[in-house]
């Protein structure tokens, strides 16, 4: 449990910023992990087209609880600096 914290957005100025829209916590896993994690990255390799599993992302995982939720509200980032 201790790598969940509140989900975040991402602010105009490419920070974490948390909003109350989102009240979940979110966590990512450490590659290669488990076996299974491992499995999956090489499934998602894979599918990209055989890429490097060291260039993808690690997994990240989301938790809700009974109260929390995720608003259908559209994230984004308009500050053209930090689209790449």
């Amino acid at each position: 449990e201790a790598r969940f914290k509140a989900s975040a957005i991402v602010g105009n100025d490419g920070t974490r910023v948390l909003d109350e829209r989102r009240t979940s916590s979110s966590g990512f896993i450490e590659r290669h992990e488990t076996p299974i994690v491992k499995c999956i990255e090489q499934r998602f390799a894979e599918f990209q087209g055989n890429v490097d599993v060291e260039h993808l992302e690690r997994l990240q995982v989301v938790k809700y609880l009974e109260s929390q939720e995720a608003c259908n509200i559209l994230f984004y980032l308009n500050n053209k600096n930090l689209i790449n």
